[in-house]
């Protein structure tokens, strides 16, 4: 803009005086040498006041809208005088004498003499603190009904959960997978069960987490960590950073977890009973608020109703495949699992071994002592089976006095070692009657799995076929099955 002919200044000094925007003329120096009526109601201060100042006064405390510093270099007046281009829109915060701040936007543009060189900058600024608040106040109100349509989506879900599935293991990665959803900042996400007998946490479903080792894994529910005090207080919790707060007992497989900052917590409880909690983490700090907290929770009770549901089905299911004496797998569930294992093995290509157990001369102690000794024996034989057995091995009560044992991925040398171990630990089991000690004793029939055997049934047959040799060589022994 070159500069006016002198009988057409007194016109735009009144065109500027009467601008609906804040006029500031600046000299190159960057000092204030024009102020129009409106720039004094925007900048708070009287015209004179106006002209003592420069551009980047200090008084002035010019940052961004949210406070932080805003680059001098960025300036409508030093970015005009750097390119000599006008510049529009620029965002920034003042600070009036009275201490309000006000939010701008300013216009600028070069002042050029009749020369055609710059002899000064022209900026427009209006206040724009109502606006900008409106427009913040739409979106805190745009995002928290975001959030509670989240809220009630996740509900809808979680309602939903507790009709579509009684498979626990399913519904457990639905709810988990449900609760990442309602809380899109969520990096990793956990959801443990928590065992009354032994107070111990289990991890079952698992978000971001890329380790196959922490699934069934346990945690100690130990004192001061925050997971055992939120079970305990049966109450929520928000960390917005996590810190040295330990939300497990530490372990190796926990490592990465123990780096996560931001961390919500819900307890799963149901008539005041821990059933377990969902965990919410991510690496960043703040990253959630008490809304997220709050909807977790609402979440949280109906997962919990779910989950209920789903374990006391469990259980139902579980009496119906559980001998009630032993605690073992009875005959219908050692069949059912056992043909799983067995397409396994053939899957695999992997080794099995099958053994079958007889008690020896269970009749005999039944009539002597009495059928409550008989059941006395029967448990303690379970009971030395489970303390011989690995986890993934399989042992059922199959008949009044025969158990049977699935030995996936097992050979048949390292199935007669685990054979001996059974009949040594048997024999050497302390059974009492009137404080005299009776020895008890099994036979065992041992068979490998080959691709001969179609089904569960084949190898026990030769497992039992075996067992037969056993006994005729005078019990307490085993015998291995052999081909003719």
């Amino acid at each position: 803009m070159s500069q006016p002919a002198p009988n057409q200044e007194s016109l735009l000094e009144r065109i500027m005086e009467t601008s609906p925007a804040g006029i500031v003329v600046f000299d190159l120096q960057g000092r204030i040498t024009f102020a129009n009526a409106q720039a004094e109601k925007v900048l708070g201060l009287a015209r004179e006041n106006i002209l003592q100042r420069t551009y980047n006064d200090p008084a002035w405390h010019i940052t961004r809208y949210d406070g932080s510093p805003f680059p001098e270099e960025e300036l409508p007046f030093a970015w005009v005088l750097a390119t000599g281009q006008p510049v529009y829109d620029v965002h920034h915060a003042i600070e009036r004498p009275d201490g309000q701040q006000v939010l701008l936007s300013v216009n600028a543009a070069p002042l050029l003499d009749e020369a055609g060189k710059l002899s000064g900058i022209i900026s427009a600024i209006q206040d724009v603190t109502e606006q900008i608040q409106a427009e913040q106040a739409l979106q805190k109100a745009y995002q928290a009904l975001e959030q509670r349509n989240r809220e009630l989506e996740a509900l809808h879900m979680a309602t939903t959960m507790m009709v579509s599935t009684l498979d626990l293991r399913i519904l457990l990665d639905r709810i988990l997978a449900a609760a990442v959803s309602a809380v899109p900042q969520t990096s990793n996400a956990i959801l443990v069960a928590f065992d009354l007998h032994d107070q111990h946490l289990r991890f079952k479903s698992l978000f971001g987490v890329y380790d196959p080792a922490l699934y069934e894994s346990e945690a100690s529910l130990e004192e001061g960590s925050l997971i055992s005090q939120a079970m305990n207080e049966r109450r929520p919790i928000y960390l917005a950073d996590v810190g040295r707060s330990p939300i497990f007992k530490p372990s190796p497989q926990l490592e990465g977890i123990a780096k996560l900052r931001s961390a919500l917590i819900a307890p799963l409880v149901i008539e005041n009973r821990p059933l377990g909690a969902i965990l919410l983490l991510t690496r960043q700090q703040n990253a959630y608020n008490e809304g997220y907290l709050n909807l977790l929770v609402s979440f949280a009770s109906f997962a919990a109703a779910a989950l209920n549901n789903a374990q006391l089905h469990a259980e139902v299911q579980a009496m119906a495949i559980v001998d009630p004496l032993t605690q073992l797998y009875n005959r219908r569930g050692f069949f059912e699992i056992g043909q799983r294992e067995i397409e396994r093995s053939k899957r695999d290509s992997s080794s099995l071994c099958i053994i079958m157990l007889d008690t020896d001369q269970l009749k005999r102690f039944n009539d002597t002592y009495g059928h409550g000794f008989g059941d006395r024996v029967l448990v303690t034989i379970a009971d030395q089976l489970r303390n011989n057995l690995r986890r993934t091995d399989l042992v059922g009560r199959i008949g009044g006095d025969e158990f049977a044992v699935v030995l996936p991925k097992t050979t048949i040398q390292n199935a007669s070692l685990i054979a001996q171990r059974m009949l040594d630990s048997v024999h050497n089991a302390m059974l009492l009657w009137r404080g005299k000690h009776v020895p008890i004793s099994v036979s065992i029939g041992l068979a490998p799995y080959d691709l001969t055997c179609r089904t569960l049934e084949d190898v026990l047959l030769r497992a039992d076929q075996a067992l037969y040799k056993a006994k005729q060589s005078g019990r307490n022994c085993f015998a291995t099955w052999e081909s003719h």
